[in-house]
């Protein structure tokens, strides 16, 4: 600001003298706060038409370099002349401060009553900042920086800080009136009324960064988490630090409600099994909202907000909370901390969380507990009878899962996917494998002599060891594997079917044979012959093979006949590519010649009690007409019979009984097939035949 005045010059005319102590000069310094005072005081008449004149006029006010006067200049920060000026503009309205929004009219105050909001420096105060604090605030905007740090020097506003605004929202019902303005703004939806909180939260944000860039962070730190601005679940106003929030794999984790879930049943048991008390969440809403922000661009202005308030609420390992909370569970379950529980993991499940359930509810005769999920069996009702039974006598005495989730009622979560759940947390039931080390050998397989060691004990020729060439520091280590249960499986043979045909994915990936392995600069390895692992061998020498054939025999796996043997087509593949052979013709003869002493016997006891017709066959039946005319009584091929070829007239016979639209024999047909008839019969005629006899259960 240049003033033209009657000033006594020095004698070199190129500057001011005795301005403290000249009576004239110090008139004319008096006539310019004068001069202030009189400008200022024209404002609200003068400039208030609009905000840009208050802004061109308060640039007047500020046009001097206050804080720093230059040769030739006076200095305008002068206690006295600063106290000068406050005097002349006592009780004047001059001051623009925050008015409600959507008022197109300017409020002006009076120094010594307005307050000025900390400094933001890139967001500007939220909707209704007028009813933050129960003062006139001033309006940064209107004013200019410049004229804010004359009037906060001339004691005209007076500078809030963090501190005092503490202690305001500390104070009964801190921002209560403040969020009843927001709320009471019928134009805005819930989102844009979180919108305006979160302008709050990213103005305070800034204003604390600022704080710390301009070293003054120790003071940032102290007070904001202490600041009451979050709502609570129970409608009241908490501060950042005490809110219980969890965290998870980085993502924030609440309390829930009903709003995140399909039912609100299950929310309020989750609730009241993480046990957070409503003053101490997030209102929940909020949360879900804040949730959205959270996916802003890194660099962003919410995104920072974000994580400056998140920074200050009291962040808990998700998983280590629930960890503590199930162990504060009672060693016997009441009925309501079942259903709390049971809400919880339905909850986790809906929330992608069920990392987070390492226990579950199981059941050991009356009792229910809480168990570890490596601890419970999966059984009835998540599996069928069969494999449950199964289950049970492989696993015996372990706990059973309860049947009180399948009580929810949620399509989603059936007996399936609560089995799927479980299993995949460790659940005993399922088929497992474990690798073992076996045998260790030395440390130069270089050598012939020990690459033929080793591809001896593999089972399996030199030339697949070649890839091995250079020595182990190490040394070198045979790999077996072997099932995971405790006991022999041979105490429990007649289960072992429904046990693997429910894993068979788990077969198929295992490691069939022994294996070798060692370090030299990569990891070399040579695999065995399928076969010779311990639970290829385990199950090779052990009779649990049932037999299509007899329904009470079981056989081992060299006593049966692939065909033979009443295993699924995947199963029985999956066990073959391992390495488990079957047996071949020669045990199909000895079935054979079970088969005929059976049906000869059957033959004789039937004949003996009911008189039936013997009908030797001249030909061979060729059509249903045929098989008509011989469906009451009994075909009795036997050596002796008039027929060119005895075993193509049994073949047909068969041929014709399994075809889709054969007749239904009133009585067991019964074709006996001698031994010499069969021996050079193919594999697929001879599946028919037994195919035929199981059929008709013969």
């Amino acid at each position: 600001m240049a003033i033209q005045a009657e000033w006594l010059l020095d004698l070199s005319r190129s500057g001011l003298r005795d301005l403290d102590s000249n009576a004239w000069q110090k008139s004319i310094v008096e006539h310019i706060a004068d001069l202030v005072a009189t400008f200022c005081a024209a404002i609200p008449s003068k400039y208030a038409a609009s905000p840009e004149a208050i802004i061109s006029a308060f640039k007047i006010v500020s046009s001097s370099d206050y804080s720093n006067p230059a040769n030739n200049a006076i200095n305008l920060r002068d206690g006295a002349w600063l106290s000068l000026v406050r005097k002349k503009l006592e009780g004047v309205n001059f001051l623009p401060v925050i008015s409600d929004a959507g008022s197109n009219i300017t409020r002006f105050s009076s120094p010594g009553k307005v307050f000025v909001l900390p400094k933001s420096r890139t967001v500007s105060p939220p909707l209704g900042s007028a009813h933050l604090l129960r003062k006139d605030l001033l309006n940064r905007d209107l004013v200019g920086e410049a004229a804010v740090s004359f009037l906060v020097d001339a004691g005209m506003v007076i500078p809030l800080t963090f501190e005092d605004l503490l202690l305001e929202w500390e104070r009964e019902h801190g921002l209560e009136e403040w969020w009843r303005f927001v709320s009471s703004q019928s134009h805005l939806s819930t989102e844009q009324k979180w919108d305006v909180l979160f302008d709050l939260w990213c103005f305070l944000a800034d204003v604390s960064e600022g704080l710390v860039k301009d070293g003054k962070g120790d003071s940032a730190r102290a007070v904001t988490p202490r600041l009451p601005c979050v709502p609570s679940a129970s409608g009241s106003w908490i501060a950042p630090k005490d809110v219980v929030v969890f965290e998870h794999n980085h993502k924030l984790v609440t309390v829930p409600h009903s709003a995140s879930t399909s039912l609100s049943g299950v929310a309020a048991d989750a609730a009241k099994f993480l046990a957070v008390a409503p003053n101490s969440r997030p209102n929940e809403s909020l949360y879900l909202y804040l949730t959205k922000k959270a996916d802003a661009d890194w660099n962003s202005t919410a995104r920072r907000c974000v994580d400056w308030i998140s920074r200050l609420w009291q962040k808990k390992s998700f998983k280590d909370y629930v960890k503590s909370r199930f162990d504060a569970y009672p060693r016997q379950l009441s009925e309501e901390d079942v259903s709390s529980t049971v809400g919880f993991s339905v909850w986790c499940v809906q929330g992608d969380l069920t990392s987070v359930v390492t226990q579950v509810v199981a059941t050991d005769g009356a009792v229910r507990s809480l168990k570890n999920v490596p601890e419970v069996l999966v059984a009835e009702p998540f599996v069928p009878s069969a494999l449950a039974a199964a289950r049970r006598a492989i696993f015996p005495g372990y706990p059973i899962v309860s049947d009180a989730y399948l009580s929810v009622g949620i399509d989603s979560l059936g007996a399936v996917e609560w089995k799927n759940l479980f299993e995949s947390g460790g659940a005993i039931g399922p088929v497992r494998m474990r690798a073992f080390e076996k045998e260790k050998l030395g440390v130069w397989p270089s050598y012939t002599e020990i690459k033929q060691q080793i591809a001896q004990k593999l089972e399996i020729s030199f030339d697949k060891m070649r890839d091995i060439e250079t020595q182990s520091k190490f040394g070198w280590k045979i790999f077996d594997s072997e099932f995971v249960v405790p006991r022999n499986l041979t105490e429990v043979p007649q289960h072992l079917v429904a046990w693997l045909e429910s894993s068979v994915d788990v077969i198929e990936k295992a490691d069939a044979g022994l294996y070798v392995q060692g370090e030299v600069w990569r990891i070399y390895r040579a695999d065995g012959r399928p076969g010779t692992s311990s639970w290829t061998r385990q199950l090779q020498s052990t009779a649990w093979v049932p037999s299509k054939l007899s329904y009470s025999t079981l056989t081992a796996p060299s006593d049966t006949t692939a065909q033979d043997a009443d295993l699924s087509p995947r199963l029985l593949a999956a066990l073959q590519s391992k390495g488990i052979s079957f047996g071949g013709l020669v045990t199909q003869l000895n079935q054979s010649e079970q088969l005929y002493s059976r049906l000869a016997a059957r033959f004789e006891r039937v004949k003996s009690v009911a008189p039936l017709k013997v009908t030797k066959l001249e030909r061979a039946p060729s059509s249903q007409q045929d098989l008509v005319a011989i469906q009451d009584g009994c075909v009795f091929l036997r050596e002796s019979d008039s027929v060119a070829e005895p075993y193509m007239v049994a073949a047909q016979l068969t041929n014709l009984l399994l075809s889709d639209d054969a007749p239904k024999p009133t009585i067991p047909v019964v074709t006996l097939l001698l031994l010499d008839w069969i021996r050079g019969a193919d594999e697929e005629s001879f599946a028919k035949t037994l195919h035929l006899v199981k059929t008709f259960k013969l």
